[in-house]
């Protein structure tokens, strides 16, 4: 009877400091997640790059038509490594490419501009053209 009661003790405290873990493990997993996700300093630095690319990109005509092409077919991998090319490592990021022209082309009085909006959690990158 005594080795029954001692099995259903240890069971029972096993079970117990199992279950009193828990909570530390998820707390602790929580703070992992936290700790990983940006800043907002991190994520104004990371548009400001973004801007200065852009600018860059607006700047360089043959890698705004190159980039406008990119997004006009939905080329992640070639605006990736326009953006790459300009100062912007969006490897990380999820890129979605918006084409707001109408399917207008550029003339002299209608230049095509180039709006990259960075976005967190999880890091994503929007290339907008529009006039």
């Amino acid at each position: 009877m005594n080795t029954k009661l001692n099995s259903i003790v240890a069971i029972a405290l096993t079970g117990f400091i199992a279950l009193s873990a828990f909570p530390l493990a998820a707390r602790a997993a929580e703070e992992t997640k936290r700790a990983a996700e940006p800043t907002k300093a991190e994520i104004a630095k990371r548009q400001a790059t973004a801007d200065k690319a852009a600018a860059k990109i607006q700047a360089n005509e043959s890698d705004l038509d190159r980039l406008v092409k990119a997004v006009k077919a939905k080329n992640e991998r070639e605006a990736k490594a326009i953006l790459a090319k300009n100062g912007f490592d969006a490897a990380d990021a999820k890129v979605a490419m918006r084409d707001d022209t109408g399917g207008k082309k550029a003339t002299a009085a209608r230049k095509i501009k180039i709006v990259i909006k960075v976005t967190c959690c999880p890091p994503g990158v929007t290339i907008t053209i529009i006039f």
